[in-house]
């Protein structure tokens, strides 16, 4: 089938959807069970949400899972809100019931943003915003579907306080920080360590590929580590999208069948040993509004990590001996290098995963959500 006709063919099988009122990404049914297992049949007077979430080629963000998928599917959110989907192309005609939520910078400009707006008002539903990074720094067309979308949403979602202070002149008092948690129905039980029988010293940096300017500022204490124990190795999954160029530095590609992130998450559980986890930031405002769930990540496997010490991961309530702490400065990510104590890192696994799973759980951010659409829904 040629391009143009596929894109009608999609078209209309989109408007036939719509007309159902079915979900309006193909295959939304089935990522569900696979990820999630066969949910309860929502309740006769279940909510109706709309999510107007990311969609790359191998399907869903990953942040529609972590963000929203996750939580409101969990426990009785199941059967309380009655989920579609769509992305930016499908928003025009998927169904808006009682609420939708508009996450990221899924809307590519002002003037997309508008036409969903008046959907939504015209159906007298609520509308919720729901961010995990400042995209505003990133693009200016979609800063403007941003910002047209805060101004007028009955509550905008934050991944953190800092995020949510730098959009506080849209939102005013509707903003809600609503932390990031992983999981535990996609990463299952915690596995057992790796054994480690000896080898290279594994360092792991996993992440999108955007953090080449991250990475960079620690370069230099990473070249000086691995000239001072050379059976060091950093293992790079995602991250950056450049390769350092260095011979100690491995590239752990991602296997086709494991990009989208429900498999994704089981095959990075199987990708160990790992020693150490490693989260560098260059000093930008845009990582400044970041979340810590790199280091959930690395606390769900198990793993000690070196964070720098910027705002995303500074949190005088965590528990000590999760990670360290470390200046964005190569020498003192170099001195931490050198202290760090595999044996101290092992000691640490159990309280890593009860942080992750117990200290953040999934369930206390699904029933927060449930209580600011049920607030909403009231009005």
């Amino acid at each position: 089938m040629s391009q143009p006709a596929a894109r009608i063919a999609r078209g209309v099988v989109r408007r036939i959807r719509a007309a159902l009122g079915m979900p309006d990404l193909p295959g939304f049914e089935g990522r569900i069970r696979r990820a999630y297992g066969r949910l309860p049949k929502p309740d006769a007077d279940a909510a109706d949400v709309t999510l107007i979430v990311g969609r790359k080629r191998h399907g869903l963000e990953s942040s529609a899972y972590i963000r929203l998928l996750g939580p409101l599917t969990l426990g009785d959110n199941a059967r309380r809100f009655r989920l579609r989907f769509a992305d930016a192309s499908g928003a025009a005609t998927v169904p808006v019931g009682d609420l939708v939520i508009v996450q990221r910078e899924v809307m590519p400009d002002a003037a997309a943003a508008a036409a969903l707006l008046a959907r939504v008002r015209s159906a007298g539903a609520r509308l919720v915003v729901d961010l995990d990074d400042d995209f505003r720094l990133r693009d200016q067309n979609r800063a403007a579907a941003i910002d047209l979308l805060l101004g007028h949403a009955d509550q905008a979602w934050f991944s953190t306080a800092v995020l949510a202070a730098a959009h506080r002149d849209a939102t005013g008092d509707r903003a809600e920080v609503v932390p990031n948690a992983l999981d535990p129905r996609l990463w299952g039980p915690p596995r057992a360590a790796h054994p480690r029988t000896g080898g290279a010293f594994r360092i792991l940096y996993m992440g999108t590929r955007t953090h080449d300017a991250d990475l960079a500022t620690i370069l230099p204490a990473l070249d000086a580590f691995a000239a001072e124990r050379p059976a060091m190795e950093l293992v790079l999954i995602g991250a950056v999208t450049a390769e350092p160029g260095r011979a100690w530095c491995r590239v752990l590609p991602i296997p086709p069948a494991a990009v989208e992130y429900p498999s994704f998450v089981r095959w990075l559980q199987r990708s160990g040993p790992f020693d150490l986890g490693i989260a560098p930031l260059a000093d930008t405002p845009f990582n400044a509004a970041k979340s810590d769930v790199k280091l959930l990540d690395y606390c769900a496997l198990g793993l000690p990590s070196l964070l720098v010490d910027m705002a995303p991961y500074r949190d005088p309530s965590r528990p000590e001996g999760l990670a360290l702490l470390v200046q964005s400065d190569p020498a003192a990510w170099l001195a931490a290098l050198r202290a760090h104590h595999p044996a101290e890192a092992a000691a640490g696994r159990a309280g890593r995963l009860d942080y992750v799973w117990n200290q953040r759980p999934l369930a206390a951010i699904a029933e927060r959500q449930r209580a600011l659409i049920a607030a909403l829904l009231r009005r």
